[in-house]
């Protein structure tokens, strides 16, 4: 343990938020959470069923961390990983051209799912099917091959058989499913009839890879998105067209075995063209679907509160409280330490009177600076621990003041 994270009773290295590795905990706004888990909790029980929405807010609003918390949540909470288990898969959408073809986009989502969990979900489907069963005749089982037409659905059957064979046919087929258009031989060897080449066979074969998962394996792939603004690049409109038939297919009812949850940046509020599309917002319920992060923190007692819930992990409450008494510093509790309650509250203030202050990644940043000062500070009080109080927030808050 370093000296600074014993100084004030750290439970990290540093007073910080890293979105993964704290994904267990969601600072501030219960009611955004709520809605989340209700939104995913209904998604489950209708006839999408799967999680299917959108995240949006400001750089700096907690997407990635609300990505990672649902997927903890998914993972974890007890109820919905008995009745609805899942794989939770996250990645981010790299920039894309204005004439990007929705092949790209195929070939980064079938990458986040992997050729391993492919290979484990066909090896299950084959194991469950039992020795007597040939392995083709358990891939054309018509719950795991439901999408896209006779020649494809035979095809991926042929190619999801060639993943327990390893070496070349491994290869060429999982070039295959990412959508690499293979010559005469090479066809031949897989014993595939067609190719991905239109947004209709790529979605299908997406679909089957997510249909193939959950029948062998129990469990539904949800996909976690994020830096989905990359979608407001694709400008040509044979590419939106392109894009929106795609999206509008996963969104759809028909997909009930691939969940969808893209969180994208907006500094207006406005979605990127594709995602205004009609057709897209009437499947996730229109507004309903579109969660707005910028609500996270709003009022001072909203900052407050958030505030409170980022000391409450960050702190050793019980070493804190020790610290207090020992040293008799009235001016806190252990609640607040090493911040008094007048310095969180002028804080609260602080960051609610601009919007650009309230975003969760400024709040927590001001904390932290604001105990480093404390920390570089305590060699004015050796007897006693340096507190957060009024002085040293107005430094942090005001440099250009101080």
């Amino acid at each position: 343990m370093s000296a600074f994270q014993s100084y004030y009773h750290l439970r990290k290295e540093s007073f910080s938020i890293d979105p993964w590795a704290d994904s267990e905990i969601y600072f501030g706004a219960g009611h955004l959470q709520d809605r989340i888990t209700r939104r995913i909790n209904s998604d489950f029980v209708q006839q999408r069923a799967v999680p299917k929405f959108f995240l949006f807010g400001r750089y700096g609003a907690g997407k990635t961390h609300t990505l990672a918390h649902i997927a903890h949540v998914l993972r974890t909470d007890a109820d919905l990983a008995k009745d609805f288990p899942t794989e939770p898969i996250y990645f981010e959408l790299a920039p894309l051209r204005t004439r990007e073809k929705w092949s790209t986009v195929h070939e980064r989502l079938i990458n986040s799912i992997g050729l391993p969990r492919l290979k484990e979900a066909v090896s299950a489907l084959v194991s469950n099917a039992g020795p007597q069963v040939d392995p083709l005749q358990a891939l054309q089982d018509g719950e795991v091959l439901r999408f896209g037409e006779t020649a494809l659905q035979n095809s991926q059957a042929q190619i999801f058989r060639n993943l327990l064979f390893g070496g070349r046919q491994e290869t060429l087929s999982w070039e295959w499913l990412k959508g690499r258009q293979l010559k005469i031989d090479e066809a031949q060897m897989l014993g595939t009839e067609t190719s991905l080449t239109e947004p209709s066979d790529f979605i299908a074969c997406l679909l089957n890879c997510a249909s193939l998962y959950a029948k062998g394996l129990r469990k539904k792939i949800v996909l976690l998105i994020d830096e989905g603004e990359a979608l407001g690049d694709v400008e040509n409109a044979d590419a939106l067209h392109e894009f929106e038939f795609a999206i509008r297919r996963l969104v759809g009812n028909e997909n009930n075995v691939l969940g969808i949850v893209l969180a994208y940046q907006t500094e207006g509020g406005a979605a990127p063209r594709v995602l205004q599309h009609d057709g897209i917002r009437r499947r996730v319920d229109y507004d309903q679907g579109f969660i707005d992060l910028t609500g996270l923190v709003l009022a001072p007692e909203d900052a407050r509160q958030f505030i409170l819930e980022v000391i409450n992990y960050l702190v050793d409450a019980d070493a804190a409280k020790a610290t207090i008494d020992a040293e008799g510093l009235t001016d806190t509790e252990p609640e607040f330490f090493p911040f008094t309650p007048d310095s969180v509250d002028a804080i609260a203030d602080y960051v609610t009177q601009e919007p650009d202050r309230s975003l969760p990644s400024q709040i927590i940043a001001l904390l932290s600076n604001a105990v480093i000062e404390g920390w570089r500070r305590r060699s004015a009080s050796p007897n006693g621990h340096v507190l957060i109080e009024d002085e040293i927030a107005n430094v942090v808050m005001y440099p250009d003041e101080s």
